[in-house]
């Protein structure tokens, strides 16, 4: 199904995994050397190879590169099932967890590479601006999340922004 994802119309291929083809092909050019040098002395399964790869496993369930950072993309941007990503990509759900928990540290490296680095946690983003300082420049992709609502008003009435219909989701400060 996704083997004709070049296919795909410009807003489609940004609606499935976020990037636009261009920022997809710059991405990709520092994912490839990174996934065939990988599968070049590794297996699928994390295991060293007895001789290197000379070129990648033709019955391989995610031929090439791009389809490769395709699929990861797809997946952080979408958050299937498994089962469902499986079913998109033509593979089992088993299929789908080796390939997200082997991409995954591939990805991070080619983002780091680019000087994109995702963090969720404060503590980190702190040392590395620390550490870097005005080398990078920081995207923030904030979100709404729901937190207990206190049942003291005072304190309801600092966290509750108004904005949303559901009386348990709160700004946070």
């Amino acid at each position: 199904m996704t083997k004709n994802w070049k296919n795909y119309s410009d807003a489609r291929f940004e609606a499935l995994q976020s990037l636009s083809k261009g920022e997809f092909e710059l991405l990709l050019k520092e994912f490839q050397p990174i996934v065939e040098k990988y599968f070049r002395y590794h297996t699928l399964q994390g295991e060293p190879r007895v001789l290197p790869a000379k070129s990648e496993a033709k019955n391989s369930s995610l031929m090439g590169s791009d389809e490769k950072l395709f699929f990861i993309l797809y997946f952080l941007k979408n958050n299937p099932l498994q089962e469902s990503i499986g079913a998109f990509f033509e593979m089992s759900q088993g299929k789908v967890s080796q390939w997200v928990k082997l991409l995954l540290p591939l990805l991070t490296e080619s983002l780091s590479k680019l000087r994109f680095v995702p963090t969720q946690r404060s503590e980190e983003l702190y040392r590395l601006l620390e550490s870097k300082g005005e080398e990078y420049i920081v995207l923030q992709d904030a979100t709404v999340r729901e937190i207990e609502r206190s049942t003291d008003w005072q304190v309801q009435k600092e966290f509750y922004d108004g904005r949303h219909e559901m009386g348990n989701i709160s700004r946070i400060p």
